[in-house]
C-alpha cells in the first residue's frame, strides 16, 4: 500500500508511480557530492545556464557546454579553465538532433560517461497573437499567400528538449546495460507475471511466493536507487503554471517541457534517471537591453529574481538524491515546492494559495 507524506507520494510496487516527499530548504546542501560527476548543460554560455556551468564546476564536476554562443562560449569557458576548473564548450545547434548527438559524444568521453543532463536552452516570448493577425492581407481576395509564423521558440526550447532528453535517456541506459543485461527491462503488469527478469513464483507454496515478491521489492528498489544516481533537470518557467494570454509560441514552450518531465518523473527506474523540474519566474539578466521589460514588470508588481536564485534551486536537486519527481518555484520570497503532484492538484493548490498570500499576485496579474 502506498505510503502517504505531506506532499507527493511514494509507492512500494514496482508498477506504481513514485512521486517523493516535498523538498526540505532546510537540508545542507553538500556540493562535494558532485565532485567528478559528468554534467552536459544545454545553453550553458551565458544566463542562467552559465550560473550552473560556473556552480557545478566550482563544486568539481566535469561540465561540457553545448550552446551555439560562439566566440562568447569559449571565453566563458576559458575563464573557467583559467580557474583550474574542468569545462568544455561545444558549439551546438540545439534545435539539431545531429548537433546535439555530437555534444553528447563529447561530453560522454570528456570524463567518465554521463551522471547529469541539464537541458537549460531558449528563452523569449516568440510572436503574439496580434502580431499573427498583423500580417493578414488587407485585400478580401483569399486565398492568398499567408506565411507561416516563426517557430523559433519552439525550436529552442520544446524541440531541442524532447532531442536533450531522448539522448539523455539512451546514454544512461548505456550504462546500465554495460552494468547489467537486463537493467532498465519495463515490469510486466500482468496478473500473476514475475516484477524481477530473475525471480521465480510458484502457485503451490506460499513461501515461495512471498520469498519472490521480497525480492522482487528489493531489486526494484535497487534499481530505484541506482537510477537516482543520474539525473535529468529539466529548467523551465513558472509560466508553466499560470496562464499567458496572446502568447501562444512561450504558453506552449512552456507546457511542452513541463508536460515532457511529468511524463517521466514517475519511472527512475525505467528512464533510468530521477527527473526534476525548476521554474523560475522573471529572471533578471543583467542586459541592458532587457532594462525596459524589467522596469515595466517591476511597476506591474512583478518580483523578480537573480540567476544566483535559480542555481541554488538546481544545485539542492542536483546534491539530493532524495528529490525526485519534483517542481522547485524559484520566486523573490524564496523557492518553494510547487507540488506538481495528485495530492497538490498538479500544483494548483500552492499555486493559489501562493497568489492570495501576495508573493505571485503580480504574475496573476499578467493573466
Amino acid at each position: 500500500m502506498a505510503r502517504k507524506k505531506s506532499c507527493g507520494t511514494y509507492a512500494g510496487s514496482p508498477r506504481s508511480p513514485t512521486y517523493d516527499s516535498r523538498v526540505d530548504f532546510g537540508k545542507p546542501v553538500i556540493t562535494a557530492l558532485l565532485h567528478g560527476k559528468s554534467v552536459l548543460v544545454t545553453g550553458g554560455a551565458t544566463g542562467i545556464g552559465a550560473g550552473i556551468v560556473t556552480a557545478l564546476a566550482e563544486a568539481g564536476a566535469y561540465v561540457t557546454i553545448a550552446d551555439n554562443a560562439g566566440d562568447e562560449g569559449q571565453r566563458f569557458m576559458l575563464e573557467l579553465v583559467n580557474r583550474n576548473l574542468h569545462v568544455q564548450y561545444v558549439y551546438t545547434d540545439v534545435k539539431s538532433f545531429k548537433s546535439q548527438t555530437e555534444a553528447f559524444k563529447l561530453a560522454n568521453s570528456f570524463h567518465n560517461g554521463l551522471d547529469i543532463v541539464i537541458p537549460c536552452a531558449g528563452s523569449g516570448s516568440g510572436n503574439s497573437i496580434p502580431e499573427w493577425l498583423s500580417a493578414t492581407p488587407a485585400d478580401a481576395d483569399f486565398p492568398t499567400p499567408i506565411e507561416p509564423p516563426s517557430t523559433a521558440l519552439l525550436d529552442t526550447t520544446a524541440t531541442a528538449t524532447y532531442y536533450t532528453t531522448h539522448l539523455a535517456m539512451h546514454y544512461f541506459r548505456r550504462v546500465r546495460l554495460a552494468t547489467s543485461p537486463t537493467a532498465g527491462m519495463p515490469f510486466r503488469t500482468s496478473a500473476g507475471d514475475n516484477h524481477s527478469p530473475t525471480s521465480t513464483y510458484s502457485h503451490a507454496h506460499t513461501n515461495s511466493t512471498s520469498t519472490t515478491q521480497t525480492n522482487a521489492a528489493a531489486a526494484h528498489a535497487a534499481t530505484h536507487a541506482a537510477a537516482c544516481a543520474r539525473q535529468i533537470i529539466f529548467v523551465g518557467s513558472l509560466a508553466a503554471y499560470f496562464t499567458q494570454p496572446l502568447n501562444p509560441a512561450a504558453q506552449a514552450s512552456a507546457f511542452a517541457m513541463r508536460g515532457l518531465w511529468k511524463s517521466m518523473r514517475a519511472s527512475p527506474a525505467l528512464v533510468g534517471a530521477r527527473t526534476n523540474f525548476v521554474a523560475p519566474t522573471y529572471v533578471r539578466s543583467g542586459k541592458s537591453a532587457a532594462g525596459a521589460l524589467e522596469t515595466e514588470l517591476t511597476s506591474m508588481g512583478v518580483k523578480m529574481v537573480d540567476v544566483g536564485d535559480v542555481v541554488d534551486a538546481v544545485m539542492r536537486i542536483a546534491c539530493d538524491d532524495g528529490i525526485v519527481g519534483r517542481a522547485i518555484a524559484v520566486v523573490a520570497e524564496g523557492n518553494f515546492d510547487i507540488c506538481d503532484d495528485p495530492e497538490g492538484f498538479d500544483g494548483g493548490r500552492e499555486i493559489r494559495r501562493r497568489v492570495q498570500d501576495g508573493p505571485l499576485f503580480g504574475l496573476a496579474l499578467l493573466e
